[in-house]
């Protein structure tokens, strides 16, 4: 770049040179060019350490000096501090790393008494310490002295504001987390511009902004961070990001440990999480944290099954994840997440090591010409093996030096003959050797042993008929040179054991030997192959032949409890199958079966199968196994020791292709969302167990169509459009009402009048309502009434009438419909928007459109669902969003022609719409989302673009040009605008690259006074 006219900045050689041209920048320009000038990549460390404890601990005003405790605490945090420096110096020459003496260590604390004593010690051993006012605590204002009791008890507004957003909520005469995190600006600029180690003493709300910079933590995430007194925490500069660890400080008194009783950590509910990618080899259950990872569209989630739900989503790829691993590389090493995705990549993530929940990509290996398709590791060794859609399997070496991962390509496998790898496994053969086995898209198991330090294709193993989906090798025992058993699954619907043994010195007896046992003991001939290292020989040979499923076999897995071996195995037939041995016959049967049963499969509809299980895991204990089934959703099965049963957990689902549209019930109680993947859901916060979190709780829609739009139609109905040219009501039921209403507290007016339940009748399209009398569902109801509950009423009343915990996938997919009311008629092409008006009276819809003829909007009033004519014209092509405003006056629509139109409503007769006005140039490309303000600001709007701007704009002018522009750094796809302060509207806006930022709006002159990004989804 040489343009003179251009305004640019070039850094040369990560900051040796920098050439500025052109400077007319504005302030943030500026403010850019000084952190660049200030950055450097010079290694040095960075250590957080609260202050010690005073005599007025839970005093922000009073400026107390240290207690005896805090003394104690300053000297002994000193010590722990020198002591790891001069370990690390030490290590390093152990090492063979040259000795240089170790950098000067600064010190900065706040102006505060308590911290500037506690850096008294190490002042005195002849470290630099220095003052930063910056660094003083966040402000609490009213809230000083009070416990969290009794701010909530107090103040219930403030702390529903909160729990919102605990980043940007600031209590009354207080500050807010974004507020310390501007005040701390210039600490980060001359953060950056150190060379030597530093040591910040501050208080822990000072410590989790500094954190989460060097983190690059989520903002939401910050206010819960926790730093325990008794840790020192350590941040180095690696490769990819900064890594994190904590020194312990050994000997302090167990009262001066926990946080101080001025923070407010006042949590956020967490939430679900999105559905699984349906693949195999796309979810892992770690035995060490009891994290199961999964692939979600193109990130991956990690799910507590046991304690907390959904934790993180880890976010990296450009395209779907296919392959996630666990992977503890070696002793004493930090452990990874592995995930091989579509966009031909395979990621490498860390947690960080004192905010264990949150993740950031340490490697990225490149070198496959396609999609990743499986994963292997080997635990403890360091060895990584993936396998590519192009037909190859790569081996790594990932090592661990000084706090960096390196990762390097060992070797690379060609397929032969080819086949694309959709399952691999490693295991260590003997002391110096792997055995890595490799299946997919042939029906054969390739043996590989490693050869010089090269895997060398050494058996392949047949009779599967079927391709290969999984693989999974487990030791017998626990001995050293104990057995291995490879366990096969396949598309053939069987599963094949072999057995890898270990040959003596009289090699052809042994083999002799196993062949006539298992000559004896099977009806199956079996062939036994030898494969070699440079000082042992193995037999391979088949074991056992598992029958039971009916359909495809997609995952194996073995689980070790108590010295005994279990397999588990997943199948489209929509059943877990655990296998045990039996120890006198040595004969592999099924003791457990979880799922389905035969009479209920069919196909995947409301009434039918749910699909099939793609994943089957174990928990470390192998008290708990968990699935992912066809329509996305994770079943979890705990096992009651009591009753000798296993019984279902709590799950997670979601959609499973895009979401298109959500609407809010109209008092806010719960969420509906639509999509691709034809389904309508509801989500609504669950309050029980001891914890709040929201869950799908109903799937009112399963339909033969994408879903494209939904809104609600008052608080008992809502309205869904599809790719078909009707759209269709939809009414709440029964027993809809009264699960929400016992496990939600969502009240609902007219109950009994509901209709009981919906299904969908044999040969029938929609939803049908149920009559009334299928609650009368006890033996003396029966007798005293004449009408016979019906079949189908009852089979869905009893299966939802006792839950005391979301439904399970099962029941959300076949017992949860609502009835459907109406079908709207009169559009010519698929439907793409709909609105309803806030008093439910009318709803406004379109449809896909090319021409003027179909690119019109279509009211229906909502007493009898008549059309009202004649449809109001405006859009040539189709409408994109249909927006009431708060009053009801206003109907705003916009459109693929990248026009705005907003029309009024007739004054007399109210279900009369006119034409107001329109700006036919609004935006430079398409508009893809509109929204109104608050009325309080007058009649405006705001539209966003593909052409990456937002437009504020004011009906009250009769020019009708936008007020402001806010350029966006992607295609703007949705925004919304909320009024929660009194000087302030907050906009929401979403963008094509996922990311959500919301803009602080004044609302006197409509100006944005800050922005934040709230990160990517």
């Amino acid at each position: 770049m040489e343009e003179p006219e251009l305004n640019y900045i070039k850094m040369f050689n990560a900051g040796e040179r920098i050439t500025i041209n052109n400077c007319s920048f504005g302030y943030l320009s500026y403010r850019i060019v000084f952190y660049l000038l200030n950055l450097h990549i010079k290694s040095r460390h960075t250590y957080f350490a609260r202050a010690g404890t005073t005599t007025e601990e839970d005093s922000y005003k009073t400026d107390a000096g240290l207690s005896d405790q805090g003394r104690l605490y300053a000297e002994r945090m000193g010590q722990a501090l020198l002591k790891h420096r001069d370990g690390e110096r030490q290590a390093l020459a152990d090492r063979g790393g040259p000795q240089v003496p170790l950098r000067p260590l600064k010190v900065w604390t706040s102006t505060r008494r308590r911290t500037f004593e506690t850096a008294d010690w190490l002042y005195d051993q002849g470290h630099s310490v220095r003052q930063r006012n910056q660094l003083s605590a966040l402000n609490p204002g009213v809230c000083e002295r009070m416990s969290e009791k009794r701010i909530r008890a107090e103040l219930p507004e403030e702390v529903a504001k909160h729990e919102a957003d605990p980043y940007h909520h600031r209590y009354p005469r207080a500050e807010s987390y974004h507020d310390l995190a501007v005040r701390l600006e210039p600490i980060i600029l001359e953060l950056e511009r150190q060379q030597d180690d530093l040591l910040i003493i501050a208080h822990e709300s000072v410590l989790r902004v500094l954190y989460g910079y060097l983190m690059a933590c989520n903002a939401a995430d910050i206010p819960s961070l926790s730093f325990p007194r008794n840790e020192i925490v350590e941040i180095v500069p690696a490769s990819y990001n900064n890594e994190a660890s904590s020194i312990r400080i050994p000997d302090l008194p167990p009262e001066i440990i926990p946080p101080s009783p001025e923070d407010l950590k006042i949590p956020v509910p967490p939430s679900e999480a999105p559905s699984g990618n349906r693949h195999p080899a796309a979810a892992d259950w770690d035995s060490t944290t009891g994290l199961l990872a999964y692939g979600s569209d193109r990130n991956v989630a990690l799910w507590d099954p046991l304690r907390e739900g959904v934790v993180a989503l880890l976010r990296g790829h450009s395209d779907d994840v296919n392959a996630v691993k666990f992977f503890h590389p070696a002793k004493g090493w930090p452990s990874l997440i592995i995930s091989g995705s579509i966009d031909q990549t395979t990621r490498l993530w860390q947690a960080d090591r004192i905010q264990d929940k949150v993740y950031s990509t340490v490697g990225i290996l490149e070198g496959h010409a396609s999609s990743i398709n499986c994963l292997a590791v080997a635990q403890g060794l360091g060895i990584l093996a993936s396998g590519g859609a192009d037909a190859t399997i790569k081996i790594w070496k990932v090592d661990h030096v000084n706090h960096a991962w390196d990762i390097s390509l060992l070797q690379t496998i060609q397929t032969s003959p080819k086949f694309l790898p959709l399952a691999l496994a490693l295991s260590v053969l003997d002391e110096d050797n792997l055995l890595l086995a490799a299946a997919g898209t042939k029906a054969n198991i390739y043996i590989y042993v490693t050869s010089q330090n090269n895997f060398i294709h050494q058996a392949t193993l047949s009779g599967h008929e079927g391709w290969i989906r999984s693989l999974a090798i487990t030791v017998e025992n626990d001995g050293a040179d104990d057995d291995l058993l490879l366990a096969s699954a396949s598309q053939d619907k069987y599963i094949r054991l072999w057995r890898i043994r270990k040959i003596g010195k009289s090699v052809q007896e042994r083999a002799q030997k196993m062949n006539e046992s298992l000559t004896s003991e099977s009806l199956l001939s079996s062939k036994t192959h030898k494969v070699r290292t440079v000082s042992n020989s193995f037999s391979l040979a088949f074991e056992a032949l598992l029958l039971g499923h009916d359909d495809w076999i997609y995952t194996v897995a073995w689980q070790r409890t108590a010295g005994k071996i279990r397999l588990l195995s997943a199948s489209a037939d929509s059943s877990l199958a655990m296998w045990d041995m039996d120890t006198e016959s040595g004969v592999w049967v099924c003791s457990t079966r979880l799922g389905e049963n035969s009479v209920q499969k069919g196909s995947t509809t409301a009434t039918g199968s749910i699909g099939g299980f793609w994943v089957g895991l174990w928990s470390n204990d192998g008290q708990s196994v968990a699935s992912l089934g066809r329509t996305g959703s994770w079943r979890l099965w705990n096992y009651d020791g009591d009753h000798r049963r296993w019984v279902h957990g709590v799950g997670i689902s979601g959609h499973t292709k895009s979401v298109m549209d959500i609407a809010w019930a109209r008092n806010g109680s719960y969420l509906l969302s639509t999509g691709s993947d034809q389904t309508t859901r509801l989500h609504a916060q669950w309050i029980g167990e001891g914890q709040i979190s929201w869950h799908e709780f109903v799937r009112p829609q399963i339909h033969g169509y994408d879903l494209n739009c939904i809104d609600t139609v008052g608080q008992l109905q809502f309205v869904s459009g599809a790719d078909e040219k009707l759209l269709r009501v939809f009414d709440e039921p029964k027993h809809t009402a009264e699960l929400l209403r016992r496990l939600c507290g969502i009240q609902t007016a007219f109950e009994e009048e509901l209709p009981v339940a919906a299904n969908v009748p044999v040969l029938g399209l929609s939803n049908k309502a149920i009559d009334h009398e299928a609650e009368k569902l006890s033996d003396q109801d029966r007798s005293l009434t004449e009408v016979s509950p019906s079949p189908a009423a009852i089979s869905i009343y009893v299966a939802i009438q006792d839950k005391s915990r979301p439904p399970i996938e099962d029941d959300l997919a076949r017992h949860t419909l609502w009835p459907e009311g109406e079908k709207l008629y009169g559009h010519g092409y698929e439907i793409s928007a709909v609105a309803s008006s806030n008093d439910g009276s009318i709803i406004a819809t379109a449809c896909k459109a090319s021409s003027l003829d179909h690119a019109v909007i279509r009211l229906f009033e909502t007493k009898d669902w008549r059309a009202l004519r004649p449809p109001l014209t405006a859009h040539s092509l189709t409408v994109t969003s249909l927006r009431f405003s708060s009053d009801d006056r206003y109907l705003l629509s916009t459109g693929r022609d990248r026009q705005w139109a907003v029309f009024e409503r007739d004054e007399v007769d109210r279900f009369m719409f006119h034409f107001k006005a329109k700006n036919p140039k609004a935006h430079s490309r398409m508009i893809l989302s509109a929204c109104w303000a608050p009325n309080i600001v007058g009649k405006t709007f705001i539209t966003a673009g593909r052409d990456k701007t937002c437009k504020i704009w004011d009906l009250a002018k009769t020019d009708t040009e936008a007020t402001v522009t806010i350029t966006a750094s992607a295609p703007v796809t949705a925004v919304d605008v909320l009024d929660p302060l009194e000087s302030m509207l907050v906009l929401a806006a979403a963008d094509e690259d996922g990311g959500v930022t919301i803009y602080l709006i004044s609302k006197m002159t409509l100006t944005v006074n800050s922005c934040q990004k709230l990160g990517t989804l």
